[in-house]
């Protein structure tokens, strides 16, 4: 699975879903990835306008 998505087998937002997955699931860790960090940083997004506060 891993080497169809660095092929570009994958649609962009599936794969973005499946290595999300497999950071979860340690599939992919930091031991045998060196750009664990940077793969982790880059699935996530700062929201550039306000958003709603949720209060437990």
């Amino acid at each position: 699975v891993k080497q169809t998505i660095l092929n570009g087998e994958w649609k962009v937002n599936s794969a973005i879903v499946m290595i999300d997955f497999m950071l979860r699931h340690s599939f992919i860790t930091p031991d045998e990835d060196p750009d664990y960090i940077q793969i982790s940083y880059h699935l996530h997004r700062k929201l550039q306008f306000p958003t709603p506060i949720i209060k437990a």
